[in-house]
């Protein structure tokens, strides 16, 4: 399969049980695959931002954040099938393409789904400064223990 950034995925089961990280956005239930946003490509790492569709319990928690530090950096609201939903940069996370089930596709004209170029932009470039931030031992900004599955990634490429 050929990655695209700004593309859309679903992530397969198996990366969940492998990640084994409370904290990740897993699948959910009853069979459905939760959309996530192609956000970066580092050597056969993918990075990937899912995506939720509850507005309201996001909309809360970015007012609680505002409120305690004068920003919100962790979550974005944007669209996808011109609906509203919110980009969890605070849930980001890699995987390689072995855990990739495939790409997400316009059911009508089946080609891929993309996102609306600025703000890719604005997302991309915040991912840039978390990931940035983690791997400088800034760890609070980001729930699944991202840095760890990123080892167990790359050891599992080298087998």
């Amino acid at each position: 399969m050929n990655f695209e950034k700004k593309s859309y995925y679903f992530i397969k089961d198996k990366f969940f049980i492998f990640a084994n990280d409370v904290f990740l956005l897993g699948n959910k239930e009853n069979g459905h695959g939760r959309p996530c946003l192609l956000i970066e490509i580092e050597n056969k790492i993918l990075w990937f931002v899912p995506i939720s569709s509850k507005i309201e319990k996001y909309k809360k928690l970015y007012a609680k954040k505002l409120k305690k530090y004068g920003f919100c950096n962790t979550i974005i609201f944007g669209t996808l099938f011109d609906k509203e939903c919110v980009f969890l940069l605070q849930n980001m996370f890699p995987v390689t393409q072995k855990y990739v089930k495939t790409i997400y596709l316009d059911r009508v004209q089946k080609v891929p789904i993309s996102i609306e170029h600025n703000l890719f932009k604005q997302i991309a470039s915040r991912f840039n400064q978390i990931l940035d931030l983690v791997r400088k031992g800034n760890k609070s900004l980001v729930f699944p223990n991202i840095l760890e599955i990123e080892r167990r990634l790359k050891d599992e490429l080298i087998k």
